[in-house]
């Protein structure tokens, strides 16, 4: 955890836009991610992440969030509040459900869902119309959910 630690600190001292956390083991974020108010991208990848910390919504800049190849079998809620989230990739994971509070993602425009257990999307879903890239493939769904015609933006699905 120290050098998850170092890494964050020396983020805050030089106020990075990106942070790359990959394949650390980590287990937990510790809460003074919150900090980083200047990070554009997070890169949680291939780590042990089965939560993540309400601060998280506080990084008002952040637009790519990667939290692929982890251990979350619910989809962290505090991602829902991050308000300028553009990318978010949680493939790879033992996801279930979404929460109806994934509407609340109103800038995001690519979702990466694949290699989940996810067998049906919220309706809320629809209501994420600025969406163009989306995968759900390697899922449980039976065939493809009627939500995502309501995405009008859509340029890309993979079910």
């Amino acid at each position: 955890m120290a050098a998850v630690d170092e890494r964050i600190a020396k983020a805050r001292q030089e106020r990075s836009i990106r942070l790359d956390l990959s394949y650390m083991g980590i287990t937990n974020i510790p809460a003074d991610i919150g900090t980083l108010t200047y990070l554009t991208e997070l890169d949680l990848t291939g780590n042990m992440l089965e939560s993540l910390p309400n601060e998280i919504a506080d990084l008002d800049r952040l637009v790519s969030l990667y939290l692929d190849d982890n251990v979350f079998d619910k989809f962290p809620a505090s991602v829902c509040d991050i308000p300028r989230l553009g990318n978010l990739g949680i493939s790879y994971n033992r996801l279930r459900g979404l929460p109806k509070e994934i509407e609340r993602l109103t800038s995001i425009n690519q979702i990466d869902l694949h290699s989940n257990y996810l067998d049906t999307l919220p309706r809320v879903f629809g209501r994420l119309t600025e969406l163009s890239r989306v995968d759900i493939s390697y899922n449980e769904f039976r065939k493809a959910p009627a939500v995502l015609w309501k995405l009008l933006n859509l340029i890309y699905l993979d079910v």
